[in-house]
Formats: C-alpha cells, sequence, structure tokens
C-alpha cells in the first residue's frame, strides 16, 4: 500500500515537473529543470558509476552531458512517443 502511494506522488511529481518545463514561463521551466535534475541526479550517476565500475569523474560527466542533453532537447519531448 505504501508502495503504491510513493508511485503515485512519484508520478505526480514527474507530471508537475513535466508540465513545468513544458508550459511554464521562462522562470518556471528553469525550476521544473531543477526539479528534474535533482530528482533523477542520483539515478542517473549511480548508473554510470556502476557501468564504469566506479569511475566516479567519468559517471559525472556523462551525467551532465546527459543533463545538458535533455536540457536542450526538452522541448521536443512527447509522452506518446516515451
Amino acid at each position: 500500500m505504501r508502495e503504491l502511494k510513493e508511485k503515485e506522488q512519484s508520478a505526480e511529481l514527474n507530471n508537475k515537473i513535466l508540465s513545468m518545463i513544458k508550459l511554464g514561463s521562462k522562470a518556471e521551466k528553469e525550476a521544473g529543470f531543477e526539479l528534474l535534475f535533482k530528482k533523477f541526479k542520483p539515478l542517473v550517476f549511480n548508473f554510470f558509476n556502476k557501468a564504469l565500475f566506479s569511475d566516479g569523474e567519468t559517471a559525472k560527466d556523462l551525467m551532465i552531458e546527459v543533463f545538458m542533453k535533455v536540457h536542450i532537447n526538452i522541448d521536443s519531448y512527447s509522452a506518446e512517443k516515451a
């Protein structure tokens, strides 16, 4: 029951972030991207860090590159294509 509630809250936050980024003012878009970064930074970093056998510097570089590409291409995101 608790896991379901956490998943629902996470989905709601994801929808809020996406809405801020896609539909908001410039300030709201930046705030939405900041939330996106804070939420997914640990997941992306840990993914690369484990894949690279604890090469933290390379993992950090790749994480930054991922978020830069997300930031550049976020306006072309489509939930239907995801």
